[in-house]
């Protein structure tokens, strides 16, 4: 089936058919319901563990945070998004390079099958056409 994506691009993002948010959404309400539940955590629960000294947990909860995000910063994103970028361009080229070329074939083909009159051209272009189409089975 193909989807039609004319129109504005506001009515795209709303689209479900074949968009974005329908491989994400699994994804994407894990992650809201994590961050909500920890954010609940955070403004409401940790107040509540010691009424004397409401700061006191928050302030753990963000030296652990902090501590969190040194570790995050061992291994630089850059690094990690430049390493997985290589691995794809370097399959796509494998996969580039596999595709079968015609184009040598068909050189030696005008060699091979001279003349200028019909049958020869005739000849030639149903050879050229098996030829084309076995590279496009392959």
């Amino acid at each position: 089936m193909t989807i039609s994506y004319t129109g504005n691009f506001c009515r795209l993002l709303i689209r479900w058919k074949g968009s974005l948010w329908r491989l994400v959404w699994r994804e994407l309400f894990i992650f809201l319901i994590l961050y909500y539940i920890i954010r609940l955590i955070y403004n409401q629960i940790l107040p509540l563990l010691d009424k004397e000294n409401p700061e006191k947990y928050r302030f753990e909860f963000e030296r652990i945070a902090i501590t969190f995000d040194q570790y995050t910063k061992m291994i630089p994103l850059t690094f990690l998004l430049g390493f997985y970028v290589s691995n794809v361009v370097i399959r796509w080229w494998r996969q580039f390079e596999c595709i079968p070329w015609p184009e040598d074939i068909l050189s030696l083909l005008c060699t091979l099958i001279p003349g200028k009159d019909i049958k020869s051209q005739q000849r030639r272009h149903t050879i050229a056409r098996y030829v084309n189409l076995v590279a496009a089975l392959v």
